[in-house]
């Protein structure tokens, strides 16, 4: 499991340029989902909840025309860096505040997303796997148990990694799972708009969603995270155990579904994939 960005997509696609089939996404779509606007866009277009942002770039701080149109609070981040990197919250009208705020995020990324302050109503991960069956399953929710006086998972809450992507410090977060706190209505609502973002992606085996409840109940998405590991510590391991599952059933789901994309059983590959084999052999 390569967690950096080349390893996500460029490795990830040379592998399936080679006839390699690997499991999770593809590296087009891992590709996509490391800009957080752009997800964005496609969840909104969707009719996924999402909150208000600005895209802020880099000619625009250089020029010193940056005005997000958003009022106070606001969240700020760079684009395309994960883990909350560079993340603060800005909640006065502070200039000098705000601009330092800014150029903090721009030392990550060109581009910068001024996202809407969604109140503490909960903070979930929500993941959406490919069971055995075909169908799309959400797993229990996991709830982060935040509140006013730190309304938000920073840096230090999450997943650390060094610079070549590897894991070194674990999430500090304090979470529920499966989810007690949260009504039956909140978790419906995410589940199905969960769905929803799984299919507007295009994703495939599985997906994992950041998750902002308001406090009237409304699911704002604010995240992809498209990909993940198998290991026992993993929050999508953790989540399919809490469904009753044994640690490895999510693996070897995946696992198969991705030897039947390399090699697909007799009655499901059809006389197209037949030709195309005979071609390759052909070829070969």
């Amino acid at each position: 499991y390569m967690f950096c960005t080349h390893g996500l997509t460029t490795i990830r696609g040379l592998f399936e340029m080679m006839g390699v089939p690997v499991i999770g996404n593809t590296s087009e779509l891992m590709a996509l989902s490391t800009n957080k606007w752009k997800t964005r866009c496609i969840l909104e277009a969707a009719g996924v909840p999402v909150p208000r942002g600005d895209l802020l770039t880099d000619n625009e701080y250089d020029e010193g025309s940056l005005i997000p149109t958003l009022d106070a609070p606001f969240i700020i981040k760079p684009c395309s860096e994960g883990n909350s990197l560079g993340l603060s919250m800005y909640k006065s009208g502070n200039e000098d505040e705000l601009m330092s705020m800014i150029s903090c995020a721009f030392k990550y990324d060109k581009e910068v997303l001024v996202e809407e302050f969604i109140p503490l109503g909960y903070e979930v991960r929500v993941a959406v796997v490919e069971n055995e069956h075909g169908l799309l399953e959400v797993l229990p929710i996991c709830n982060y148990v935040l509140n006013e006086d730190h309304p938000i998972r920073t840096l230090e809450d999450k997943l650390q990694t060094n610079e070549n992507g590897i894991p070194t410090t674990p999430t500090k977060c304090v979470r529920e799972l499966p989810p007690k706190s949260l009504p039956a209505k909140v978790i419906t609502n995410i589940e199905k708009y969960a769905k929803m973002a799984h299919g507007a992606l295009g994703c495939r085996d599985y997906s994992i969603f950041d998750v902002r409840v308001a406090p009237d109940g409304t699911p704002y998405f604010i995240e992809a995270s498209l990909y993940c590991s198998y290991a026992s510590s993993s929050i999508i391991v953790m989540m399919s155990e809490a469904g009753g599952r044994k640690p490895y059933d999510l693996f070897n789901i995946a696992l198969e579904k991705t030897i039947n994309r390399r090699h697909p059983k007799k009655e499901e590959r059809g006389e197209a994939y037949d030709n195309f084999m005979t071609d390759i052999e052909i070829a070969r």
